[in-house]
């Protein structure tokens, strides 16, 4: 049931009602040609006040405003700086502002202008932004038909038109939809707004539904992803299917195929379902992948990407070649900010030249400047055979010479 508390006193309509009666006795039998009624004038109250309970009297919504003028005719009130709450179960879930609001029909709808906020409440508070919504609370549902946008501490979300179920507490971005993030920003830094500059990640996808209580969230394709670095260089780009995830649990699924190009390094990697957990800064995928950093090709079964450490971990089935040379091995680890590279279980290098096998446990390596890996094996064991074609000279038996690095 809705409850409507109201204060002050309507201007100036009872007094023009007995007026015109004490007219029409003074008047007594002279005829007068009627005159229009005049156009009833609205109430204008000092404050209003809509409660609404649900089923087991619990509060469900209400709104509060400290002026507004009723048109009883029309069942419209006009309300200035409308302030509200939304509850769930009973207990206090999103505030609600705005600088206008029109209650029609006594709160069957009510449509909020101008500057208008939805601010979740909690532990994970989240801000929703909008020019105008629509809101029909006995459907329980708010309707954003342009520019909504979202923002936490460190994302924003945007999108073409919005929907959101409240007691489902889903929210639904129609159209494109574009994900901004900053990894690095403080929880103390200035709300996010226009002059807060580009994002360091910048995804586009299709319609997104996202569950603002339990986190989980899906988005259509196709996904269009970018992440930028400091230096001005050209931006590693992302290609996906559709994603999925949960905002709570910090991960988003990239639904295959999954590409990643990075143009200032001369890189490209093609794969299955990987997932980022993007509290970790880590990208991980049990799949098989192939991948190409400058002349060097990489293949393998599952892989780990940790941001935070600077290491690529390559799960199973390492397999690394380039020009002349190919390696294999069970495991293979490269971390990029000091170019060491680390090759792990039945390594096989094998090399063009005179058929040249190299086996060991394990080789560790560098990556040099001109993108090429230098290999050895520091206290370890290793087996090379290699074919000496007729007319060389191998040396003598009593001029040992000691083994260059294996070069990759």
């Amino acid at each position: 049931m809705t409850r409507t508390t109201c204060s002050g006193a309507p201007s100036g309509r009872r007094r023009a009602l007995a007026l015109a009666a004490i007219s029409a006795m003074l008047m007594g039998g002279c005829s007068m040609e009627p005159e229009a009624a005049p156009e009833p004038e609205p109430f204008v109250f000092r404050s209003l006040d809509l409660r609404q309970n649900d089923e087991e009297g619990r509060p469900a919504w209400d709104l509060r405003s400290p002026e507004a003028r009723y048109e009883i005719d029309e069942r419209r009130a006009e309300a200035r700086d409308p302030e509200g709450t939304l509850y769930n179960d009973g207990r206090p879930s999103f505030r609600i502002s705005a600088q206008r609001g029109t209650v029609i029909n006594d709160g069957e709808t009510v449509i909020l202008n101008g500057d208008v906020r939805i601010r979740m409440l909690g532990d994970e508070p989240l801000l929703i932004l909008a020019p105008e919504v629509i809101w029909e609370p006995g459907e329980e549902r708010m309707r954003i038909e342009r520019d909504p946008v979202a923002i936490d501490g460190q994302s924003r979300l945007r999108a073409t038109r919005a929907r959101f179920q409240v007691d489902e507490q889903m929210l639904q971005l129609i159209g494109e939809a574009r994900l901004e993030h900053w990894p690095d920003r403080e929880e103390s830094a200035p709300p996010i707004d226009a002059d807060t500059g580009d994002a360091v990640i910048d995804i586009r996808t299709g319609e997104v539904r996202w569950n603002l209580e339990s986190g989980a969230l899906t988005a259509k394709g196709p996904v269009n992803g970018e992440r930028r670095r400091e230096e001005e260089t050209e931006p590693q780009t992302l290609v996906a299917s559709a994603l999925s995830g949960n905002s709570r649990e910090g991960y988003i699924d990239l639904m295959a195929p999954v590409r990643v190009e990075d143009p200032a390094e001369e890189a490209w990697m093609d794969g299955g379902q990987a997932r980022w957990r993007f509290t970790e800064r880590e990208l991980t995928s049990p799949n098989s992948f192939r991948s190409q950093i400058g002349a060097i090709s990489i293949q393998g079964r599952g892989y780990r990407i940790e941001e935070s450490k600077t290491l690529v971990i390559v799960e199973s089935d390492c397999d690394l070649s380039q020009p002349g040379e190919r390696l294999r091995a069970e495991r293979c680890r490269w971390d990029w900010e000091k170019n060491r590279l680390l090759a792990e279980g039945a390594v096989e290098l094998r090399r063009d030249a005179n058929d040249q096998v190299t086996r060991a446990q394990r080789l560790e390596g560098r990556m040099g400047d001109d993108g090429r890996a230098t290999f050895s094996t520091p206290g370890g064991r290793v087996l090379s055979e290699l074919t000496v074609t007729e007319g060389e000279e191998p040396g003598g038996r009593d001029q040992p010479r000691s083994a260059p690095p294996v070069d990759f």
